[in-house]
């Protein structure tokens, strides 16, 4: 991601994040933004160089696990996992 895509990418972010703050989708393609570009430099480097990134790639993570249900993503995974010693033998 270079300068004029991260640019507009901040542009395009701001206007959307405006009016739909909390949409997962996207959350998570701006946070793949600025996985991508602090991912071109060495970890110690992009998070020295740009810490304002960082930061708020960590407030969308905190938004986005904030958003999961975790009760239901527990019974989810609740629900798919056999315990029984003879799980693997028995056929669904």
């Amino acid at each position: 991601m270079r300068g004029d895509n991260l640019e507009l990418n901040n542009k395009l972010y701001s206007k959307l994040s405006a009016e739909f703050a909390d949409f997962l989708p996207l959350l998570m393609a701006r946070l793949q933004c600025l996985h991508d570009f602090l991912s071109e430099q060495s970890f110690g480097e992009s998070i020295l160089a740009n810490p304002q990134m960082a930061l708020e790639a960590l407030a969308i993570v905190e938004k986005v696990v904030g958003q999961i249900n975790q009760e239901k993503l527990l019974a989810f995974y609740g629900l798919k996992t056999d315990n029984r010693p003879d799980a693997a033998k028995i056929k669904t």
